[in-house]
C-alpha cells in the first residue's frame, strides 16, 4: 500500500475512531440502562396525594415543584413511590404559569390509573415510564453509528480503488468500464440513485428522531417545530428524487455513439445521440462540450475540491428522419489536454440539452478524449442551428407581456412566472423558522444562539421569497437606448438607459448551474447586453426555455443592428 493512500484513510479512520470512542464512553451506559430497564415490572398505581409549592429562586425566576405520591400493591404489598418534578418559570408569567400548574396537580389528584415501571429490587424508587430519553439515545447511539459508518464507507472505498496508471498505458480509457466502447450511456440513473438513496436515509433518520421527540415531549414543546423541520426538508428531496424519476421516466436515457472513438484532441468530438423516445421535429438540441480540471487542496479539515473550466464549446445537434437520433460534430483545439482516468486531474463531459415549446430536459455524458489525431465521419456542420425558427415576437408573445407602442416595444418580465415553486419552498421554510421562533420567545425557553440562528436563516429565506414573489422587471426598447425598470409590488427602486450605441452583442447565459460549469444543470437562461469591451451592463433577463432565450437575443440583434438591419 502506498504511503499517499494510508495518508488518505488517515481522516476517514478518524470518523470511525471518533464515533467508536462516543459510542463506548456514552452508548454502552445508554445500552445499560435500556437493558436494566428491560427488567422493570409495570404496575397500575393511583396518586395519592399531589401537591404544588412556588418559591422565588432569583430576582426574575420561580421554581416550580410538584410533590406526588404514588401508591402501587404488588404481590399482597402496599407501595409508596414519592416523586418531585420541579420546572422554573418566568416571574412576570407566574399567575399564568400557576394557574397551569394547580390544573396539572388537580388533574393528577382526579386520576384513577396511572402505569408506571417498578424496579422489583427497589419498589419504592421512581423509575420513570421506561422509556430512554430521546435526545441521549440520538448523541450516545445514532450519531456515533453514522460517524463510524461514513468513515468505514469512505475508507473502503479508497482501499478498494486502484492507482491510476495512465502513462503506462496505450489505451487509458480502456481502464475505464463505461470507456471500453464507443457507446457512452449518460449518468442519469447514477444521479437519481444518489438523490433517491439521500432523501430516503434523510427521511428515514429525521422521521425517527421526529417521532422519538413527539413521544417523549409532546406537542406541548415548543422545539418539535424545529425537529420537525428536518422531516419538511426530507419530504422536498424525495419530492427532487421522484422529480427525477418522472423526468426519466417520460423522456428516457440517452447514450452518444462516438465517431471518433475516443473524442480526439486536434480532430473532433461527434458521433450520433439516441434518445429513447420520439422527439418532435421542432426539438433544439443544444450539445455543451467541456474541459475542466479537477485539483484537491489541503489536507483534513482544510482540504477542498477545485473546479477549474479550461475550455467550452457549444454546437446543435441535427435530428434524423428517425426522430430518436440526432448527429452532432464540434472541434477539439490542438492544445487541449487528455481525459484523466482519476478523480482528479482532466475530465470531459457533454451537456445535451432538449428544448421544444416551453418543455426541456439534460442529459450529461462523461466524455474520453484523447490524442488520436482522429478526425470525425459525422458530415454535420453544428455550429448552425438546424432549424428554421419563428419571427421573435410571436414567440416572446406567448411567454411575457410584449407590447408594441410605435417604434418601442414594451416588455414585462414578472419573477413569479419561471420561480413560483422556489418562491413558495422560501415562504415555507421562512415562515416555519420565524414561527418556531415566535413560538419558542413565548411558551418556551431556547438558548439565544439557536434563537439568532432560526431567526437568521428565517429572515433570509423569507425575505428572498418575498422578494422574487413581488419583483417585476420592465424593459423598454426605443431606437436609440434600452430603459430598465426594476419594481417590487409596483413601486420602481432602480432604473437605468442603455445608450443604443454602446451595445456591442447579446449573449444568452445559463441562470442555474454549479461552480464550475462542469454539470452544466440547466433550468434557466438570461439575456444579457455587453459594451465594446465585452463587459454586461443593466439588464438582464431571466427566462425558462433555450429556445425563448435565443428567439429574444435574434429579436435584439435585429432590433439594434447588431447582425443585420433592423426588423420593425
Amino acid at each position: 500500500m502506498s504511503i499517499k493512500k494510508i495518508l488518505s484513510v488517515i481522516f476517514p479512520m478518524m470518523f470511525v475512531l471518533v464515533g467508536a470512542g462516543f459510542l463506548y464512553v456514552q452508548g454502552l451506559s445508554t445500552i445499560k440502562q435500556y437493558i436494566r430497564q428491560q427488567q422493570f415490572i409495570q404496575v397500575e398505581a393511583s396518586v395519592k396525594k399531589a401537591d404544588l409549592k412556588w418559591e422565588e429562586s432569583w430576582s426574575d425566576s420561580i421554581k416550580y415543584t410538584i410533590d406526588v405520591i404514588y401508591q402501587y400493591e404488588n404481590n399482597g404489598n402496599i407501595y409508596e413511590i414519592e416523586r418531585e418534578i420541579v420546572e422554573t418559570g418566568d416571574l412576570s408569567n407566574h399567575e399564568l404559569t400557576k394557574s397551569r400548574k394547580e390544573q396539572a396537580v388537580n388533574n393528577l389528584n382526579n386520576s384513577r390509573i396511572i402505569t408506571l415501571s417498578v424496579d422489583p429490587n427497589n419498589p419504592t424508587r421512581y423509575q420513570g415510564f421506561n422509556q430512554i430519553d430521546t435526545n441521549e439515545f440520538m448523541v450516545s447511539i445514532l450519531v456515533p453509528a453514522v460517524f463510524i459508518l461514513v468513515g468505514l464507507f469512505v475508507t473502503f472505498r479508497i482501499l478498494k480503488s486502484k492507482k491510476p496508471i495512465e502513462k503506462k498505458l496505450s489505451r487509458p480509457w480502456m481502464e475505464i468500464p463505461a470507456w471500453k466502447e464507443n457507446n457512452i450511456n449518460c449518468d442519469t440513473i447514477s444521479r437519481q440513485k444518489g438523490s433517491m438513496t439521500m432523501a430516503v436515509f434523510w427521511i428515514l433518520f429525521s422521521f425517527t428522531a421526529f417521532g422519538l421527540f413527539i413521544s417523549q415531549q409532546g406537542f406541548e414543546n415548543p422545539y418539535f417545530l424545529l425537529v420537525g423541520i428536518f422531516p419538511v426538508i426530507g419530504i422536498f428531496l424525495l419530492y427532487g428524487a421522484i422529480s427525477e424519476i418522472k423526468n426519466l421516466k417520460k423522456y428516457g436515457t440517452a447514450c452518444i455513439e462516438l465517431d471518433p472513438f475516443p473524442a480526439s484532441i486536434g480532430g473532433h468530438f461527434g458521433g450520433i445521440i439516441k434518445f429513447k423516445k420520439t422527439l418532435p421535429d421542432e426539438s433544439t438540441i443544444e450539445v455543451k462540450l467541456t474541459c475542466v480540471k479537477v485539483e484537491y487542496s489541503g489536507s483534513g479539515k482544510n482540504r477542498k475540491k477545485r473546479k477549474t473550466l479550461l475550455w467550452e464549446t457549444t454546437g446543435f445537434a441535427y435530428l434524423s428522419m428517425r426522430k430518436n437520433e440526432a448527429k452532432i460534430r464540434l472541434e477539439i483545439p490542438d492544445h487541449l489536454k487528455e481525459s484523466s482516468i482519476s478523480s482528479t486531474g482532466i475530465h470531459w463531459n457533454a451537456i445535451c440539452t432538449v428544448s421544444y415549446d416551453d418543455d426541456h430536459f439534460s442529459r450529461h455524458f462523461k466524455i474520453p478524449v484523447y490524442r488520436t489525431n482522429e478526425n470525425s465521419s459525422i458530415d454535420v456542420d453544428s455550429k448552425n442551428h438546424p432549424d428554421t425558427k419563428k419571427h421573435a415576437s410571436e414567440l416572446i408573445n406567448e411567454v411575457t407581456e410584449f407590447t408594441k407602442r410605435g417604434e418601442e416595444y414594451l416588455l414585462r418580465f414578472p419573477a413569479l412566472r419561471i420561480l413560483k415553486k422556489q418562491v413558495a419552498i422560501g415562504l415555507a421554510i421562512g415562515a416555519a423558522l420565524l414561527g418556531a421562533v415566535i413560538v419558542s420567545i413565548l411558551y418556551g425557553s431556547i438558548p439565544i444562539i439557536m434563537l439568532l440562528f432560526m431567526s437568521f436563516f428565517g429572515l433570509i429565506f423569507f425575505g428572498l421569497a418575498a422578494f422574487e414573489g413581488g419583483y417585476t422587471l420592465y424593459v423598454i426598447l426605443s431606437p436609440h437606448k434600452i430603459t430598465t425598470e426594476h419594481k417590487w409590488l409596483g413601486r420602481s427602486f432602480k432604473n437605468k438607459n442603455i445608450p443604443a450605441s454602446s451595445i456591442h452583442k447579446i449573449n444568452i447565459e445559463d441562470y442555474t448551474r454549479t461552480s464550475s460549469n462542469e454539470r452544466g444543470l440547466i433550468s434557466y437562461y438570461k439575456i444579457t447586453v455587453a459594451d465594446e469591451t465585452d463587459k454586461n451592463t443593466a439588464i438582464a433577463i431571466r427566462l425558462k426555455a433555450r429556445s425563448t432565450a435565443e428567439e429574444m437575443k435574434s429579436f435584439f440583434e435585429n432590433y439594434y443592428k447588431i447582425n443585420g438591419e433592423r426588423n420593425n
